[in-house]
């Protein structure tokens, strides 16, 4: 439950609203406090003192099951400017920066690079990269519930059964990045980390199916030493947390991983690097069982994917094309839209796109622009179809927006 306070110069008789607004490739919350009043367009984030937070309106205001969303913002690499913005779904007011000047009452900085959030079990997760650690946040009083360290170059979260883990590029074994990665398996209860696995170089994107823990392995660090890009998935046993197999993808520098609805995984390739062209060649996305074998393969530069129902969305970029939002069916493996967006004029599409997402009530799509990655992002709205509908834009919003999960 969250608590939410309308800006006025009268706070008596605090109570709370019925429905929890949240934080946001996934779930999340925030902490707030609320004024009793019939009018339900004025809350805001409060924290650390009394003003104007910045709140914008947005045509993005819904009557539906879904809250709202939260959007993580990277920020830039060594500034300490990670974000935390939200989007209120039955105001349609957008909240910026509701970490350090809204949700935490300290205004707290979030840390470097923010890389990764999840909501579970009634808490929010969110991976610093560059700070080396986990925070856990408690959505009822707004606390940091646990700042779990150590946790070197940590890159993605997935929970199950009580658990979260989370891959990073570090391994603790030979204290060195180059190294192969780790796993960590992390109670979900007490915050303790139970359990750690040496995975590939660089793990990226992890999945669940069956008691078994998918994890892509990029080697993106070694492209140019004798080392070599990764080209594997690690398989690793919930149960007992050991690797028990791993799967040769058959390309190279992987990176996102999804599990579809019939069990099986797609993963993206990054490619590897030319030196002749000063670029990546080779990206492709795979989809293959959980035993190994290869059922599709694309030669496409492909990103931010999304699952929604039996249908892989995934965006294409190219510094000559604008970007492309093809579908492919889960069941049959086969592409049925090419570039879904094709109706849209230039000045409707992203620059850069850094995150997808799928509204999971009314299937609006969203696509956050990171634009030059040192200004304000954007994020273009689209609904079912692929058809324009608004741009959420201010220059409040935060530095590269690539991480959104949704309130039920």
């Amino acid at each position: 439950m969250l608590l939410f306070m309308k800006k006025t110069s009268i706070l008596t008789n605090i109570c709370i609203p019925a429905r929890i607004l949240g934080l946001a490739l996934t779930v999340c919350t925030l902490f707030t406090v609320t004024s009793c009043t019939n009018d339900d367009n004025g809350l805001i984030p409060i924290g650390n003192g009394e003003g104007n937070y910045g709140q914008f309106q947005t045509e993005e205001k819904y009557n539906n099951e879904t809250q709202g969303m939260f959007i993580l913002c990277e920020g830039n690499y060594g500034k300490n400017n990670s974000t935390l913005d939200y989007l209120n779904f039955t105001t349609g007011l957008y909240y910026p920066n509701v970490f350090e000047s809204g949700f935490m009452k300290d205004s707290k900085k979030m840390g470097d690079t923010g890389n990764d959030i999840k909501y579970y079990k009634g808490k929010l997760w969110i991976v610093i990269n560059a700070s080396n650690k986990v925070i856990v946040v408690n959505p009822v009083n707004g606390k940091i519930e646990k700042e779990i360290n150590n946790i070197i170059n940590g890159r993605h979260l997935v929970y199950y059964n009580g658990f979260v883990y989370v891959s990073a590029y570090y391994n603790a074994k030979f204290n060195k990045v180059i190294s192969k990665g780790t796993v960590y398996k992390i109670n979900a209860d007490d915050y303790t980390i139970t359990g750690q696995v040496e995975v590939g170089y660089q793990p990226e994107n992890m999945d669940i199916v069956k008691d078994r823990l998918y994890v892509a392995n990029s080697g993106g660090y070694n492209g140019g030493n004798d080392i070599g890009y990764d080209h594997t998935i690690s398989v690793i046993d919930i149960n007992t947390f050991k690797v028990i197999k791993t799967i040769d993808v058959k390309s190279v520098n992987l990176n996102e991983l999804k599990a579809d609805k019939n069990g099986n995984l797609w993963v993206t390739s990054q490619g590897k690097y030319d030196p002749t062209t000063y670029s990546m060649v080779g990206a492709n996305i795979t989809e293959i069982s959980t035993e190994g074998e290869i059922l599709n393969h694309f030669d496409v530069s492909a990103a931010n994917l999304v699952i929604n129902d039996n249908n892989l969305y995934y965006t294409v970029s190219s510094s000559k094309q604008p970007v492309q939002m093809n579908v492919i069916d889960t069941n049959t493996g086969k592409i049925i839209e090419k570039n879904l967006l094709k109706n849209n004029s230039p000045s409707q599409l992203p620059i850069t796109t850094c995150a997808a997402a799928i509204n999971p009530s009314n299937k609006n799509i969203y696509l956050a622009d990171a634009k030059d990655y040192i200004s304000a992002g954007e994020i273009f709205v689209y609904d079912k179809n692929g058809k324009y509908l608004s741009t959420i834009k201010n220059n409040l919003i935060g530095i590269t927006p690539a991480h959104i999960c949704f309130i039920p």
